[in-house]
């Protein structure tokens, strides 16, 4: 394993491994994960989704196929990791699906997201659609269940990259996206809460993206308004 990875033990080798993964799009990951903060408590990526890499197969391989979106245009050789732990990740995510935790499973989920956004002419329709159902949970075990101040942040992040990947989502659909005017969004945003007056992915006030969400939303709607219908 190399020097520069945390978690570079044993066991971590072993699952590494287990699911053909090259440590080398983990180190990736963990330097060059999008943020504007690179502290190691700075940066969300490594101090919140970081930490739970090794816990389960199903988000170790959607962060590597985030990783290896992220650099295959230096490292040709990497494209192939994008669909193969893609595809890896999702069928771990099926077979983990009755016991995986919430902010696994939304984690594992953005980061397919984000992959196919940067590595294919597609946003992740279907991962965002996914995410969705576990955003919501991760509101109601904020709101009904003690969590502890990690969990909690963590939660709270994944919310805010989710509302991040879903306008973005509708911005680049046919349709203005199937989450427009959803309330899970301003659920989301109220759950973030004013006092985070950043996020980390933009640099932009997390009031930004869903006003850009609704604006796109009032596009499609008098686009399709204008349209001619047949019949």
């Amino acid at each position: 394993m190399s020097p520069n990875l945390p978690f570079g033990d044993k066991a971590f080798g072993d699952l590494l491994r287990q699911i053909h993964v090259d440590p080398t799009l983990m180190v990736f990951f963990y330097w060059r994960t999008l943020s504007i903060w690179d502290g190691p408590k700075e940066n969300p990526w490594k101090a919140l989704v970081w930490p739970l890499v090794r816990e389960s197969p199903a988000l170790c391989c959607a962060v590597s196929s985030m990783a290896a979106s992220h650099i295959f245009r230096e490292r040709v050789s990497c494209f192939v990791d994008i669909s193969v732990h893609k595809v890896a990740s999702i069928q771990a995510l099926a077979n983990e699906q009755e016991s995986v935790r919430t902010d696994l499973a939304l984690a594992t989920l953005l980061a397919l997201a984000f992959s196919e956004s940067w590595g294919q002419p597609t946003i992740g329709f279907g991962c965002i659609r996914l995410a969705k159902t576990f955003a919501k949970q991760a509101l109601a075990t904020c709101k009904y269940n003690s969590v502890s101040k990690d969990d909690y942040a963590r939660l709270k992040f994944l919310c805010i990259t989710f509302v991040y990947m879903d306008v973005i989502s509708r911005l680049a659909s046919d349709d203005g996206g199937s989450n427009n005017g959803d309330p899970i969004i301003q659920k989301c945003c109220g759950f973030v809460g004013k006092e985070t007056e950043m996020d980390p992915l933009m640099g932009c006030a997390t009031t930004l993206f869903p006003l850009i969400g609704d604006v796109a939303g009032l596009a499609w709607q008098s686009w399709g308004d204008t349209v001619p219908r047949s019949g």
